[in-house]
């Protein structure tokens, strides 16, 4: 709310972001992908590997949120996070837990538990989102340098 309204002539979302959010909706594929192979590989069951990968596609959206909502590092400003966004950050850790552990929407959704070794690689797939998205502004930041 600090800073003035964008001109209407501005487009809302500049080439970079739509290149951005075409590379890393593709990230979020490969990641989940590449989790669905090491865990089928370590020996899970294909109905485990395909929620890992469910999972990692909805918390890897968490942590592009972090990254994505200010030009500055994301973590950085991880305090300016409305309590409205925390809501409904926590809405959408609900609702993958109920998708995850409640009987029948794993019977409607053919997913089953996971344990927390597996949240584990869920979180580290999912950061690495966040991790690339603040590498493209570690970039963007230098090449504004040069």
């Amino acid at each position: 709310m600090e800073r003035s309204p964008r001109p209407i002539t501005q487009r809302l979302m500049n080439r970079h972001d739509l290149f951005q959010m075409g590379y890393v909706s593709a990230l979020m594929a490969i990641f989940a992908l590449i989790g669905y192979e090491w865990f089928i590989r370590g020996g899970a069951s294909e109905i485990n590997a395909t929620t890992m990968m469910v999972n990692t596609i909805v918390i890897s959206k968490i942590f592009y949120f972090f990254s994505i909502r200010t030009e500055q590092y994301g973590l950085t400003q991880i305090n300016d996070i409305s309590k409205n966004a925390w809501g409904v950050i926590g809405l959408m850790i609900i609702f993958q837990l109920f998708l995850t552990y409640v009987p029948f929407s794993e019977t409607a959704f053919h997913v089953t538990g996971i344990s927390l070794a597996e949240w584990g690689a869920v979180i580290l797939f999912s950061c690495l989102i966040m991790i690339f998205t603040e590498g493209d502004k570690w970039i963007r930041s230098r090449m504004k340098k040069a």
